[in-house]
């Protein structure tokens, strides 16, 4: 088969798999961490809560054993982290993205 002929079948191969591609992608992310004192030893049961600085969204988390915490599925924008335990200064993290 000459080569020019399999130009417009690999241009229209490669179209449908940049489109099948985008398919999958979002407009949605998550945040997640761990939660550690000046020592470095992680803190079980912090509560960590987010906002979203636009749509005000609110959601609150109690972090694992070993300090970890998530948030899945979060809209894209700016988020405002607070981070509290009893015993510890409240922590407080401005303009995540």
């Amino acid at each position: 088969m000459n080569k020019s002929r399999w130009f417009p079948v690999l241009a229209a191969l490669f179209f449908v798999l940049s489109v099948v591609s985008s398919m999958g992608q979002t407009f949605r992310g998550g945040i997640s961490g761990t939660v550690a004192d000046k020592t470095g030893a992680m803190i079980p049961d912090a509560n960590v809560k987010i906002e979203q600085n636009e749509t005000g969204l609110k959601l609150s988390v109690t972090t694992t054993g070993v300090g970890v915490f998530s948030f899945a599925d979060l809209p894209v924008g700016l988020y405002t982290i607070i981070i509290g335990h009893s015993g510890f200064q409240a922590q407080k993290i401005t303009d995540l993205m």
